[in-house]
């Protein structure tokens, strides 16, 4: 074959490449767009809204994995992992906000690897709706999240060394979740402490009026 030829092929074939390369970094930012504003909904309540982003996104991620099935440097390179962990943050923490349970990878649609850094980034997004209950007043609720957190904190801990070695990234993640429970743990406590002290006070207050009414 001449040499002209054999550079035509080539030089079809990766344009060709070059194409499907900028079609899934096209699609791969509006994952990453969805997903974002899923997290932001969710925050904010609008679960039924949030559900609606997580479906466009889980879509569009759906069906630009298939069209990368026969290019894997491109399916599990950086804007298309990327695109799949947040995703999966997003897909963990809509179901933990609405439903109090952990989806499987399967469930999720992306691979082990992404799922686990996406679920990684879960309990940043807790500990704000913590901080938030803790505002409203609502103890429970931030305790719910922050068992949460432990929960997640003490799974990602157990897995094999080899894991982490095969899962770029993981271990620094983990290291933040630990900062952040320390620092949730230290909010709930003082919190604690603080409707303690006033349910006492309100105790003592009420003692206080009744006697004042007797002596009265």
């Amino acid at each position: 074959m001449p040499l002209s030829e054999i550079l035509s092929r080539v030089g079809r074939s990766l344009k060709a490449k070059n194409t499907l390369r900028e079609q899934m970094l096209s699609e791969a930012r509006r994952i990453l767009k969805l997903s974002k504003e899923s997290i932001i909904l969710t925050h904010r309540g609008r679960l039924k809204a949030a559900e609606r982003r997580l479906e466009k996104a889980g879509s569009l991620l759906r069906k630009t994995l298939k069209q990368l099935e026969d290019s894997p440097e491109l399916r599990h390179g950086g804007a298309m992992f990327n695109a799949c962990q947040e995703y999966a943050e997003a897909y963990v923490f809509l179901r933990l906000e609405g439903e109090g349970r952990f989806p499987t990878p399967e469930e999720v649609g992306v691979d082990f690897q992404a799922y686990l850094l996406g679920l990684a980034d879960v309990p940043g997004e807790l500990r704000r709706k913590t901080l938030e209950a803790l505002m409203a007043g609502d103890l429970k609720g931030a305790e719910r999240r922050f068992k949460l957190m432990e929960e997640i904190y003490g799974g990602l801990s157990t897995l094999d060394e080899q894991i982490f070695s095969l899962v770029s990234g993981l271990r620094r993640k983990c290291d933040v979740v630990r900062h952040l429970l320390e620092l949730t743990g230290s909010d709930l406590l003082v919190e604690g402490r603080q409707q303690r002290l006033e349910r006492a006070l309100k105790t003592l207050e009420k003692h206080a009026s009744k006697l004042r009414r007797k002596t009265g």
